[in-house]
């Protein structure tokens, strides 16, 4: 799936035969190397095919940047964004064993739109984003206008520009979707929210 990642193996391998032999500090250096080392080149390959996505549609949905994490005035902290990558977006909704059909589909921390156009693919009921910062919605809509005109689609998602713990959530079933959209401890927090949501409400 992912084009020169394999030639990051046979270092992988003379890791394991070294790694006897160094000390602690050594091994995790050298993990730590590895890791960037395919961290690296699996942004290169997402850059790759975020251009080519954009190209083919007319949209500017990739591109790096520092975003709030939530609207408190008080939390100075930053969160970078980033669009997924077409083929992992595909796999993770190929995987999903089940009908599509009843869910709407929401994006958490929807950026500039690239998820929720990519959904558009799949028979979802709804498109929803959820996207704290409005000049990103803004980008969001100019690019869902961009990939109608260029595909001869009709699809209007729904924005919803604010904090998600401070969303309502649609009452018809849902498939949420989290592109690293915050930090851990956030994270874990939105996981709270849904469980507690779903104990709330009886989806079908």
């Amino acid at each position: 799936t992912f084009p020169g990642l394999a030639r990051s193996w046979p270092g992988m391998a003379s890791c394991r035969a070294v790694a006897p032999k160094a000390t602690e500090h050594t091994r995790l250096a050298m993990g730590r190397t590895l890791i960037d080392s395919i961290l690296h080149r699996l942004d290169q390959y997402t850059q790759k095919n975020s251009a080519k996505f954009d190209k083919q549609f007319g949209t500017r949905t990739y591109g790096r940047m520092d975003v709030p994490v939530n609207d408190d005035p008080r939390n100075p902290t930053l969160w970078g964004y980033s669009a997924i990558n077409h083929d992992f977006f595909r796999e993770i909704m190929q995987s999903i064993p089940e009908p599509l059909e009843p869910y709407t589909f929401v994006d958490v921390g929807s950026g500039k739109g690239a998820a929720v156009l990519m959904a558009s693919e799949f028979p979802f009921n709804h498109l929803v984003g959820v996207e704290l910062n409005a000049e990103l919605v803004h980008d969001a809509r100019d690019n869902v206008e961009k990939f109608n005109t260029r595909t001869g689609k009709h699809i209007a998602p729904e924005w919803s520009v604010g904090d998600f713990f401070q969303w309502k959530p649609p009452q018809q079933p849902c498939v949420f979707f989290f592109n690293n959209p915050f930090p851990a401890t956030l994270t874990l927090l939105a996981l709270e929210r849904l469980e507690k949501m779903l104990s709330e409400h009886q989806y079908p």
